[in-house]
């Protein structure tokens, strides 16, 4: 009976713990408090997210960020940033 107890204590808290190990080397962006947030798609087995960023509160300018990462949160090119052209 204590085995079984054991086992079933193993399995209830062991899992999520080991997930949580799997994502230690994933790739993470430094943001600022107010920035807005990534929209995430799926892509095949990948996921592609991105956002429009403004250089400066209240500016024109604006970036547009996004980042290819597989089913581990890697990517092999980092962060891409393309300028938005007025208008847009």
């Amino acid at each position: 009976m204590r085995k079984a107890i054991a086992i079933c204590f193993v399995l209830l808290f062991g899992a999520p713990a080991f997930s949580q190990v799997e994502y230690v080397s994933r790739f993470e962006i430094e943001s600022d408090y107010f920035d807005p947030h990534f929209e995430m798609v799926r892509y095949g087995e990948n996921l592609v997210a991105f956002r429009t960023l403004a250089k400066r509160a209240f500016s024109v300018d604006r970036i547009f960020q996004y980042i290819i990462l597989d089913p581990e949160l890697t990517t092999e090119k980092g962060l891409i940033e393309l300028p938005v052209q007025p208008g847009y």
